[in-house]
C-alpha cells in the first residue's frame, strides 16, 4: 500500500523528506494550522489518556466551529514489540490502511468517526512514527464506561431496563452497519464502541479504532460471527455480566443485529458454540497472564 491509495477527499502534503501530512480537504487550513501548533496544544491539554496501548490527546480547536479533536499516536501491541519497537513501524501502510477503511465505511453509512488528518514522520531509514487525527464524537463515552454507569439506575428497575435496551439497540446497529460496509474489526471490544446520548433520550452507537481492520467486498456469516464472538469475549472478560449484562441481553443484541434477516436455530447454535469454545480458551489464558488490558 502506498500514497496513491489515499482517498480522493484527502490531500498529501510533503513537508520535507522525513515528514508527510495527509489532510482532509474540507478542513485543510484548520488542520495545517493545528499541526504547526501541535506540540504546544498537547502541552496545554489537560485531557490526555491511554486507551488500549495508544496515547490519545483531546484538543480544543476554536476555529470554524470544529470543536474538539482526538489525536491518537500509533503504538505496537505485544510485549516484545512494545519493548523493542514501541511506536516505530516499517513503512506507512498501517495508518493509510486505517484511513482508507474508515473513509470507505463512512461512505457506506457506517457509524465511524471522521478522520481529519494523518501525520507521518520518518524516524530513520524505512521506519516511521504516525499519529491520526479524528473529529470528536461529542457527549459520547465508550461502552465500558456507559454500561458501568448503568449501576446508578439499579434502584429504578424500569429505567435500568429501558436504558439497557436502548444501548443494546445502538450497539447492535453500529456493529451491523460496520459489517454491512464489509469491515472486519480485529479489536471489536468495549472501549472501541462509543455510545452517544441525544437530548431527546435516544442513543447512537459508533465503532472506532479501525487500526488493523480489514475490508472485504462482503463479510461472510462466519466472519460476522467471529467478530461478534470477539465482542462477547470482551464483555465476559470484564465481568460486566455480573448484575448488569445477562444472557437475555446477549440474546437481545443478536436479535437486534439480525433484525430483518433470518435468525434461525442453526445460526444461534453456531454462535453459541463458537462463544463457548472461544471463551474456554481465553479464560484459561487470562488466568495465566492476569492482564488489565481490555481485550
Amino acid at each position: 500500500m502506498d500514497l496513491k491509495s489515499v482517498p480522493l477527499n484527502f490531500e498529501i502534503i510533503k513537508s520535507d523528506e522525513n515528514k508527510l501530512f495527509i489532510i482532509n480537504k474540507t478542513y485543510r487550513k484548520i488542520i495545517l494550522e493545528m499541526i504547526n501548533d501541535l506540540t504546544s496544544l498537547k502541552e496545554q491539554s489537560n485531557n490526555q489518556f491511554v486507551q488500549g496501548r495508544a496515547k490519545h490527546w483531546l484538543l480544543q480547536i476554536n476555529k470554524s466551529g470544529l470543536g474538539r479533536v482526538v489525536v491518537r499516536r500509533y503504538r505496537r501491541g505485544g510485549l516484545i514489540n512494545q519493548w523493542f519497537l514501541g511506536d516505530l513501524f516499517y513503512g506507512i501502510s498501517r495508518p493509510i490502511n486505517e484511513l482508507n477503511i474508515t473513509e470507505s465505511a463512512r461512505q457506506q453509512k457506517a457509524a465511524v468517526p471522521e478522520i481529519l488528518g494523518v501525520i507521518l514522520k520518518r524516524a530513520f531509514g524505512p521506519f516511521w512514527r504516525a499519529e491520526i487525527i479524528f473529529k470528536e464524537i461529542p457527549d459520547a463515552g465508550n461502552l465500558f464506561e456507559i454500561i458501568t454507569d448503568l449501576k446508578k439506575y439499579s434502584n429504578q428497575l424500569a429505567v435500568f431496563l429501558e436504558e439497557k435496551k436502548k444501548i443494546i439497540r445502538a450497539v447492535a446497529g453500529a456493529i451491523k452497519k460496520l459489517h454491512q460496509a464489509g469491515v472486519f474489526h480485529h479489536d471489536l471490544q468495549l472501549r472501541n464502541i462509543l455510545v452517544q446520548k441525544q437530548p431527546d433520550g435516544s442513543v447512537d452507537g459508533y465503532t472506532i479504532d479501525l487500526d488493523k481492520a480489514k475490508q472485504y467486498q462482503a463479510l461472510s456469516f462466519s466472519q460476522r460471527v467471529n467478530n461478534l464472538v470477539r465482542f462477547y469475549r470482551s464483555v465476559e472478560k470484564w465481568g460486566i455480566g455480573r448484575g448488569i449484562i445477562n444472557a437475555t441481553d446477549r440474546l437481545r443484541l443478536l436479535k437486534e443485529y439480525f433484525r430483518n434477516e433470518e435468525f434461525s436455530k442453526q445460526k444461534k447454535w453456531v454462535i453459541n458454540n463458537r462463544c463457548k469454545l472461544n471463551l474456554k480458551f481465553h479464560k484459561f489464558w487470562w488466568s495465566l497472564i492476569a492482564t488489565d488490558d481490555t481485550d
